[in-house]
């Protein structure tokens, strides 16, 4: 049980180990102020004191904000969460790190951005039947609640037919439900899963999801706005898996004295492995993103000089432009990885319930949970062999499939296109070509994200991009409304670009046509269509080139 807290905990630290950048106001700041946290002691398992010793959700999320942020918290001991407040707006803390939005806080306090949101589920007793339909399971239902809930008007609103039976605290609602004096309580499973191992209330269940969700975020005062802004750098940064991890360890604590994790820890022990891999990659490549976005700071002013002082460098301005490129394709790994970590990670998330089910026992749903992670960490693998592909140098020709090729850099933009909503096709007969194929793929990722760029610029509605390779040709085409007419036969001209300025180097088109006509002997030319912009790399007077 132990080696998988401890696991758990080192996949929050190196998802956590990202440096951030701090603003000469907030460093000077940071400088000046020691930040005060207000900490209850008595709302579990929120935040509270056992054994002498802060412990909590909120007490391990200021943790992690700590290490993001490279800053050291002071913990402020207050009763409750009505003292905290009352400490707040008297400016004897700086912080409340744990609340919902609180109206009546405002005229005192600001929030940061939500960097948590909490479900509540139905708790009923364990021979309630399951909730199928929401509205049906609470008809004629006894609900346990606060007595100033807002939930009350939505529940009235969703079934006139509810009643309620007012109680002032978490644990006063599940011990009403246990004792039969109310049918259903709604809570965040940690908060349920912590009254329920307190008061051994074994009776109760998880009955089904609500259509509830509860914001979570910190109050700070409002004059504050240097904290604010800090803070909220935090919630920017922070991973969903630590804050996820974070919650199910509370989670977890009904289950400690009951269930032995040996089982468990034999089936995992490779995924979490792969994982801690994996994460501890993307934090390599964020790091590399953040040193290629330094350099894209300056990139523009520094290759104006070097073209004033030299045309011929047109080498070095090649590699620049592969590493503004690699700089987007770390995004998209991100992209690319994201629903199969997450689908990992939800996996091992319901373990627990799976072994409550006694479904472990079963080989072939053991079987069924292996095989099903191993697909998804070989897609995965096969990705990172994609992108390791797309960034192999070639120094020789070599005989490649456009059509392929081609479809391996969509494949690369999927996630990254679907996310922003934008529909990529590729269509047309392929053909085999003698030249550089990671030279061909990178004009085809810059003449795509171009095409991105217009298409988010100008907000337009259904958002396309289509390919289609023919007779030697491959034409690119958006319905972003075309280029302007006075500026359409300088967009292959080095350093110019319509982008804001720190958004666009102006060199992309300009090495994107050097790669095909002077390396690969075909021609880049580009016309507007009734929709938007056309892009043709046309190989056809390339004869020996092609197979």
């Amino acid at each position: 049980m132990y080696k998988l807290r401890w696991l758990i905990l080192g996949i929050v630290f190196i998802t956590n180990l990202v440096g951030v950048e701090f603003t000469p106001e907030q460093q000077t700041y940071l400088k000046e102020h020691r930040i005060k946290v207000c900490i209850s002691t008595n709302k579990a398992p929120i935040e509270f004191i056992a054994d002498g010793k802060h412990q909590g959700i909120s007490f391990d999320i200021i943790h992690s904000f700590e290490d993001i942020l490279g800053i050291e918290f002071d913990v402020v001991k207050t009763e409750s969460i009505k003292q905290s407040k009352e400490y707040l707006k008297s400016n004897k803390c700086d912080i409340i790190p744990h609340l919902p939005n609180d109206e009546k806080m405002l005229n005192y306090a600001t929030f940061t951005k939500p960097f948590n949101t909490l479900n509540l589920v139905g708790i009923t007793q364990n021979n309630a039947q399951l909730m199928v339909s929401f509205k049906k399971s609470i008809d004629h239902k006894v609900i346990a609640l606060g007595k100033n809930s807002p939930l009350r008007e939505v529940l009235k609103s969703i079934n006139p037919t509810v009643s309620f039976l007012d109680a002032s605290s978490p644990d006063t609602m599940l011990i009403s439900v246990s004792d039969g004096l109310s049918d259903m309580a709604f809570l965040p499973i940690p908060i349920y899963s912590y009254y329920k191992n307190k008061y051994q209330l074994d009776n109760l269940q998880i009955a089904g999801e609500t259509p509830f969700t509860v914001d979570i975020m910190m109050a700070v005062r409002d004059d504050n706005y240097i904290l604010l802004s800090i803070l909220n750098i935090g919630v920017e940064n922070i991973a969903d898996s630590t804050i996820s991890l974070v919650c199910d360890k509370w989670t977890n604590v009904i289950f400690k004295k009951h269930i032995d994790l040996s089982l468990i820890w034999d089936i995992l022990i490779i995924p979490l492995i792969i994982i801690s891999i994996i994460t501890f990659f993307l934090f390599k490549q964020k790091r590399l993103h953040r040193k290629i976005k330094k350099l894209n700071q300056t990139l523009e002013e520094r290759v104006s000089e070097e073209v004033a002082k030299n045309r011929e460098k047109d080498t070095h301005i090649l590699n620049q432009s592969r590493l503004v490129q690699m700089g987007e394709m770390i995004g998209s790994i991100a992209h690319q990885w994201r629903q199969p970590l997450n689908e990992v990670s939800t996996g091992i998330q319901n373990l627990k319930y799976d072994y409550r089910e006694d479904l472990l026992k079963d080989e072939n749903y053991v079987k069924d949970f292996i095989s099903k992670n191993k697909k998804t960490i070989e897609f995965m693998s096969q990705t990172i062999d994609n992108f390791r592909n797309f960034f192999s140098v070639n120094k020789d020709k070599k005989v490649f499939d456009v059509l392929e090729a081609t479809q391996s850099v969509i494949n690369m933009q999927s996630a990254l296109l679907r996310n922003k909503g934008i529909t990529i096709s590729l269509s047309g007969d392929s053909f085999e070509f003698l030249g550089f194929r990671s030279e061909y793929q990178q004009v085809i990722l810059i003449i795509i994200n171009n095409a991105k760029d217009a298409l988010e610029e100008k907000k337009i509605a259904n958002p396309t991009i289509s390919i289609m390779i023919e007779k030697n040709n491959i034409t690119i085409e958006d319905n972003a409304g075309g280029i302007p007419e006075e500026i359409i036969n300088r967009v292959f001209e080095p350093y110019f670009t319509t982008k804001e300025q720190g958004k666009g180097t102006g060199i992309g088109l300009y090495i994107s046509k050097m790669i095909v006509e002077d390396n690969m002997g075909g021609k880049l030319s580009v016309s507007n269509t009734n929709d938007g912009a056309r892009f043709v790399v046309d190989f056809m007077k390339n004869k020996e080139n092609k197979i």
